[in-house]
């Protein structure tokens, strides 16, 4: 046995003297032919627009989303600055008057698309502030470039704060030398407030990622940063970041009417800004929606279309970037 063992593993042994003819070819099975010719090269943003492309619900509500936004930035437009006309009175619905007319003699229909694009472009700003510094700091801690003791004791500072207190602190700093409320002084303050629950949730994702075996398997091959960053960080934090968007629009118009009524709003009657926060506070605060409800209906109602065709344009962004659903 030992003389075969050591015959077999003599180092003179040479591959090329083997007899070809004891040999036969197996070409691959055809079912195996068939398959490989349909498989397809898997790209990761292709398969993203494809699914937003076959998701009808996505379409319909970009589609109803977009129109309302250029709807409001229309009427916006072509309405002069003051729209205010005494000879109105207060009343519903009409041929000549779509909304009626509001509080303060207006037109309900042009208050109604203008605090809409205020509202669409105040948190377009705070969604902006929120997901930016949230990602940035986010990743910075979760690839451990910030020490974690103190990224926690921020986080709890920002977490165990009242909002409204917290709002008010920034706020007046902010204002010291303009002395005045201005959408972005409001916007500025909320996003800066906002970003800690951002920030804690890609910070896990990054931590788990970073220390998951295909990550330590891709440093182990040679693979650079910025290469395992967009193809395996990016993908991951994508569906957090519109996750957090999709949820945003609501929580941004109950700021807006809470800061009404803690007089920190950057829209009033005098500053010629409204928002739909600012025309809802305003009408629950005046009784004439008892008599005419059309105060209170229409911008509920331009509330939760707005809010739910943000919601599901956002969600389905977020689910067709997550990679476990291609």
């Amino acid at each position: 046995m030992e003389e075969k063992n050591n015959d077999f593993n003599n180092d003179e042994f040479d591959i090329k003297t083997l007899n070809e003819s004891l040999f036969k070819f197996q070409p691959p099975k055809r079912e195996m032919a068939e398959i490989k010719d349909f498989i397809k090269p898997y790209s990761y943003w292709r398969s993203v627009f494809e699914k937003l492309y076959k998701n009808v619900f996505f379409l319909i509500s970009f589609s109803i989303l977009l129109l309302m936004i250029i709807l409001a930035i229309s009427v916006s437009t072509t309405t002069s600055e003051t729209y205010y006309n005494k000879t109105y009175e207060l009343a519903g619905p009409s041929l000549s008057h779509i909304f009626g007319i509001g509080n303060n003699n207006e037109d309900f229909w042009t208050t109604i698309w203008r605090g809409t694009l205020t509202t669409i472009l105040f948190g377009f700003i705070i969604i902006s502030i929120r997901m930016i510094a949230g990602t940035i700091l986010g990743a910075l801690w979760g690839y451990r470039l910030l020490n974690d003791i103190m990224m926690k004791w921020i986080t709890n500072v920002f977490s165990f704060i009242p909002r409204t207190i917290l709002w008010m602190l920034i706020c007046f700093f902010l204002i010291i030398n303009e002395k005045e409320i201005t959408l972005w002084v409001i916007a500025i303050t909320v996003g800066i407030s906002s970003w800690v629950n951002v920030a804690q949730s890609i910070n896990y994702k990054i931590k788990n990622i970073v220390n998951s075996n295909l990550h330590s398997a891709s440093i182990a091959i040679g693979t650079s940063r910025a290469k395992m960053f967009l193809k395996q960080i990016l993908p991951s934090i994508l569906p957090i970041i519109f996750n957090y968007i999709a949820l945003a629009f609501p929580e941004i118009v109950a700021i807006d009417s809470t800061l009404s009524l803690f007089n920190l709003s950057f829209a009033s009657n005098n500053s010629g800004y409204t928002s739909l926060g600012y025309i809802l506070n305003d009408s629950l605060l005046n009784s004439n929606w008892e008599m005419f409800p059309h105060l209170i209906v229409i911008p509920i109602t331009m509330i939760v279309f707005n809010a739910t065709f943000f919601y599901y344009t956002a969600h389905a962004i977020s689910r067709s970037l997550d990679a476990r659903y291609h």
